[in-house]
């Protein structure tokens, strides 16, 4: 089955500032996990010990090793090799330069210039976002940087972006005032975004500061729209960050789905539309919660509301069987059925399920649903539909 997953990386640690990894294991071994992670017999023994340990070792074991490769290319190789050969992917980059206080060995210029040539090698495979940062720039520099590399100049074997990636869990917020150029170039050419939408994955891990509880937004806060009322919002007039406060919860804030409620009718009013898909569906646990307070439908409310314009994808959430039936719902649902994305999030999955188990676990249970059809969809017309834009065509 040829499928386009629109959900994939392929950044190695290099890509990443030290503490990145922090993100992934206990606050008590951040600091041994960083010294293991640059020291090269201690990683080999590592790996080893993991793969020895059992079934959710050994899968910590492969994220690591696939962290660890040299080359994105190779990543993009490996994960390739779980597909068909017609099969797509979007990459999706990360700037993760003003993640923390410590830069990462290679900033994100490096990572941008490794994509380009792969997707010159790949360019019917490889399908890469440019990630937005509103702090790496002024608003008209942002803009400029996107403008320099999401261009329609032929069929790929330039190296030229498709889309746009979003993860405000790094550090900003979704409505930063330095993002608004950036948004009205995607209006205006149509141009795909994906954003990170739950609790879980890689965070900010500087200092909070003042202006990031009291954020400069240009189109207001949730919480000055009528219609969001009876939703779980934050209120920026009472958000404060303690010293007891940790990241992981703080970022939360910068995440949360009605953030963009502002956003999209801010160019709706101006008679333009965007065109967002929020990743993983909120997450697994959102999608277990009772309604007004579940970021999972949170973003369904979106898509009731902007139809046409908020996609949902199903990434990562597949390695957990039990919500299934829940994604079925959504699949056959006509409110949401044009808008639902098939991505699996490669390779940060691979510490839940290999990526072959990943995809099959799913497809055999939609099999015995009667779901394909949906499926089908989800990887194909829908993604095909979200994809097109006016710098490329989808075919």
């Amino acid at each position: 089955m040829n499928l386009i997953n629109v959900h994939t990386h392929i950044f190695n640690l290099e890509n990443a500032p030290d503490d990145f990894v922090g993100g992934f294991v206990p606050k008590s071994l951040r600091k041994l996990a960083v010294k293991i992670i640059h020291n090269k017999l201690a990683r080999k023994l590592l790996i080893a010990a993991l793969k020895r340990l059992g079934p959710g070792s050994q899968r910590l074991a492969s994220f690591i090793s696939v962290g660890l490769f040299k080359r994105q290319e190779d990543i993009f190789e490996d994960l390739r090799s779980n597909y068909s050969d017609n099969s797509r992917f979007v990459v999706l980059t990360l700037n993760m330069d003003h993640m923390s206080v410590a830069p990462p060995k290679n900033f994100f210029t490096h990572q941008i210039r490794d994509v380009q040539l792969l997707r010159q090698k790949y360019p019917n495979r490889c399908l890469p976002f440019y990630s937005c940062d509103p702090r790496s720039g002024t608003g008209a520099e942002l803009f400029a940087n996107v403008k320099e590399h999401v261009v329609h100049r032929g069929n790929g074997n330039d190296g030229a972006f498709i889309g746009l990636k979003l993860y405000p869990a790094l550090g900003f917020y979704p409505f930063d005032r330095d993002l608004e150029l950036v948004y009205e170039y995607a209006a205006n050419h149509n141009l795909p975004i994906m954003t990170h939408c739950t609790r879980s994955g890689a965070y900010y891990l500087g200092r909070i500061s003042g202006s990031m509880t009291r954020p400069d937004s240009f189109c207001g806060y949730p919480m000055s729209y009528k219609e969001l009322e009876g939703w779980d919002m934050i209120n920026f007039l009472t958000l404060r960050a303690g010293r007891r406060t940790k990241n992981k919860d703080f970022c939360d804030n910068f995440l949360h789905p009605l953030n963009y409620y502002g956003v999209l009718k801010h160019f709706e009013k101006k008679g333009k539309k965007l065109k967002i898909c929020f990743a993983h569906l909120g997450g697994v646990p959102e999608i277990k919660k009772s309604e007004k307070v579940s970021w999972f439908h949170m973003i369904l409310f979106l898509m009731r509301t902007f139809p046409g314009q908020v996609y949902a994808d199903v990434s990562y959430t597949l390695y957990d069987k039990d919500i299934f039936d829940e994604l079925v719902g959504v699949m056959k649902d006509a409110r949401y059925k044009d808008q639902l994305l098939f991505g699996t999030d490669y390779f940060m999955t691979l510490k839940e399920k290999s990526e072959a188990s990943l995809v099959g676990d799913f497809t055999t249970y939609l099999s015995e649903v009667n779901a394909m059809e949906e499926f089908r969809k989800m990887a194909g017309e829908n993604a095909k539909r979200y994809l097109s834009s006016g710098v490329f065509e989808c075919k």
